[in-house]
């Protein structure tokens, strides 16, 4: 599952930051499953808010900058699909 319709905000310092999981965007187009964030020159994203389409809210605390996160629906038991990046793995390290 891609979290369609998923609506995402990452708190950092006083700013937040939105950004909602869409697969489309425009006639015959598309566009990845990863949801970017710019954090600037922070280290830390404050927190992280999932709200999920379902209405399911999930919050992460001190999310470490500079990572790939797979983040999955509270009710999903399965593990996460081969090769998924798990949150303490660094980008390009």
């Amino acid at each position: 599952m891609d979290a369609v319709g998923a609506r995402l905000e990452a708190r950092i310092g006083d700013r937040v930051l939105v950004r909602e999981q869409c697969l489309t965007s425009g006639y015959l187009s598309g566009q990845s499953a990863c949801v970017h964030f710019g954090r600037g020159n922070a280290t830390v994203v404050d927190e992280l808010t999932v709200r999920w389409p379902d209405g399911t809210v999930t919050v992460q605390r001190d999310v470490p900058a500079d990572r790939l996160m797979y983040v999955t629906h509270p009710t999903v038991t399965s593990p996460p699909v081969r090769g998924a990046v798990e949150a303490s793995a660094p980008v390009g390290g």
